[in-house]
């Protein structure tokens, strides 16, 4: 049980806070950013292409990303069969919460979050006619 001058002090400390929440915020001290700031011209990137094993096309672009590396992969399901396309969902859903053959995967997932963000899946579907 609280005492009553517990209960008044923890009154006294929610008005206060209250106050303090309900007061306007000096707005001048948060960084902005305007179109101005941004510049019209598109800044082309230029890529490093090479393959491993001779087959799985790579492509790198250097960015400033302060050391933190960042990883894109890409497949072609052109030629998947038509049978297996609809586990294509099932597949993206689940990626992120296997395991492997050496870890489980709580143990695979610790390890992985303890070096990276996490593996997100994502289907991008679009049709390319090109070579």
């Amino acid at each position: 049980m609280l005492t009553s001058e517990e209960k008044d002090s923890i009154v006294q400390e929610a008005y206060a806070l209250q106050q303090h929440q309900e007061k306007l915020q000096d707005q001048t001290i948060l960084p902005t950013l305007s179109i101005s700031d941004i510049s019209r011209n598109i800044e082309f990137i230029d890529d490093e292409t090479s393959y491993i094993n001779g087959k799985v096309k790579v492509k790198l672009f250097d960015q400033p990303t302060n050391g933190i590396s960042y990883v894109r992969i890409k497949a072609n399901l052109k030629s998947l069969p038509e049978q297996h396309r609809i586990f294509v969902p099932m597949f993206k859903e689940l990626l992120d919460k296997i395991g492997t053959k050496n870890y489980k995967y709580d143990v695979f997932n610790d390890k992985l979050l303890n070096s990276t963000n996490g593996l997100e899946v994502s289907i991008d579907k679009y049709a390319y006619t090109g070579p």
